[in-house]
């Protein structure tokens, strides 16, 4: 509905044209979590220019790289997304929560693709991160200080931002917990991700939503995409679709 176009393996959440500028994410889902648990989150960062594209990961719901998170499925949706927006997407930025950031790592640390990395609730553990620590692609890194899962001492978080670039940037959202990136129940025997946020999903949101939107716009130290520009031959159809609708 509205400015969600549904493409069976991934959803794209369109910003309004007048606000689009070249941006847009790609975000993994958390562990065991459907793709359209981020539709709240992604509307929130589309109404501030992005274009967000949230993979589904089907049947497991688990981003691997073996089950459907690697390079050349990625690059097939980026193309595929330019067509629908009839445009080059100036700047690709990466993302995930919890186990979807790390793969969202792994592509940064094995490709050239994106010009940023995005990771909501992630969990320190040497297993799962990749090293970035000589990549030249700014991260953003938000954790709920009540996520009782990626909680760290002094030395287990000097070790994790050791993982990360120079240009990283940490945030900590007061009272978040871990499973509030999504729209997700607490009482969902398929989630793993209860725990006790003492902020409401929808301020957890309007946080994390404000805080990622501003990382990907700014254009400082941005990496700069050079992929062809693709060009989609239903864009006035879909541009008309959204504004009868709107």
């Amino acid at each position: 509905v509205g400015r969600v176009i549904r493409c069976g393996r991934y959803d794209i959440y369109l910003p309004h044209e007048k606000k689009y500028d070249g941006d847009a994410l790609i975000l993994f889902p958390g562990a065991l979590l459907d793709h359209t648990a981020y539709a709240q989150i992604s509307i929130k960062m589309a109404d501030r220019g992005i274009a967000v594209i949230v993979i589904s990961m089907e049947p497991t719901r688990l981003a691997r790289v073996n089950l459907g998170a690697d390079r050349g499925r990625i690059e097939r949706i980026m193309k595929e997304t330019e067509k629908i927006l009839d445009r080059k997407v100036e700047r690709w930025t990466i993302g995930g929560h919890s186990l979807g950031s790390f793969s969202a790592m792994r592509l940064v640390a094995t490709t050239d693709l994106f010009s940023k990395l995005v990771m909501w609730a992630s969990v320190n553990g040497p297993f799962t991160r990749s090293d970035l620590r000589h990549s030249d692609t700014p991260a953003l890194v938000v954790q709920g200080s009540c996520d009782d899962l990626t909680k760290m001492n002094e030395e287990e978080l000097e070790e994790f931002k050791s993982s990360f670039p120079r240009a990283s940037r940490f945030e900590m959202i007061e009272g978040g917990g871990h499973s509030w990136f999504a729209s997700v129940s607490l009482g969902d025997p398929n989630s793993i991700f209860a725990d006790r946020a003492a902020i409401s999903m929808q301020e957890q949101q309007d946080s994390v939503a404000a805080i990622t939107a501003d990382f990907i716009v700014q254009k400082e130290n941005n990496r700069i995409n050079e992929r062809p520009k693709m060009i989609g031959r239903n864009r006035k159809a879909i541009l008309g679709w959204l504004k009868r609708i709107n």
